[in-house]
């Protein structure tokens, strides 16, 4: 999570990372009735007085969900209820809504993912869907201030009560179901392949590689976007684009 002057990053054993002055440390660590196997995969930075933390604990082979705010000078555990699911992504919402998406992962049944509604006090589920093979998958799309939802190759508007359905992103079975765009017809996304962009109406490549690669998160400018990625061999990458003038 990003904001002007610092970098908050989540980590393994209940630790909570960040960046200032140039320098990485360790701001805080979290453990749960002496269980340190704590995972908090994402952070939303709404401002330096407060922030949430959210991811994801064990308690023998099980695992819970598990979110943390910050009010610029302490740490502390939300009150929500006991969820089998864990947090991949936080997003903070126009309507003074936080959003999350949930992934609970099976072995012997259908994995899901869970879409999850927070207004500062209470937690509930609004959508979940399958995230097994050949299914729909889902992920939370940042455009500029608002938060969309992507379920399958469509991207939705929630308006409290439904999902109402603003376009579809891709046909193509390459498409990572994930994306970061600046507004509904400008939106960048992660293929298996490379990067594509949907206008609003068309989408298309704009770069393309002859291997597997994972594109899934990046960062917008005025004239310039970041995307990171990672091959099959679990190197990391960075693809840079820049606006022609």
């Amino acid at each position: 999570s990003l904001n002007s002057f610092e970098i908050w990053s989540g980590g393994s054993d209940g630790r909570i990372w960040n960046y200032k002055n140039g320098n990485w440390s360790e701001n805080y660590k979290f453990s749960l009735n002496t269980t340190t196997d704590i995972t908090f995969q994402t952070i939303c930075a709404l401002n330096s007085n407060n922030i949430l933390a959210a991811g994801k604990y064990y308690i023998g082979a099980d695992y819970w969900g598990i979110i943390l705010s910050y009010n610029g000078n302490t740490w502390k555990q939300l009150n929500i209820d006991q969820i089998r699911t864990g947090f991949s992504y936080i997003k903070n919402s126009n309507n003074n809504k936080i959003y999350l998406l949930g992934l609970t992962t099976e072995q012997t049944t259908e994995s899901r993912y869970q879409f999850y509604e927070y207004d500062g006090s209470i937690l509930k589920e609004i959508y979940s869907g399958s995230q097994s093979n050949n299914a729909e998958n889902g992920r939370l799309l940042q455009l500029g201030s608002k938060t969309y939802f992507i379920i399958g190759y469509d991207f939705y508007n929630y308006n409290g009560q439904t999902f109402i359905k603003i376009g579809r992103l891709s046909d193509d079975q390459r498409f990572l179901n994930a994306g970061i765009g600046r507004n509904e017809k400008d939106i960048f996304l992660g293929m298996r392949d490379g990067i594509a962009h949907y206008n609003g109406e068309n989408t298309i490549y704009l770069y393309r590689t002859t291997e597997n690669i994972f594109v899934r998160k990046g960062i917008l400018f005025e004239k310039e976007v970041f995307f990171l990625g990672r091959d099959i061999n679990g190197n990391n990458l960075i693809f840079h684009g820049k606006l022609n003038e």
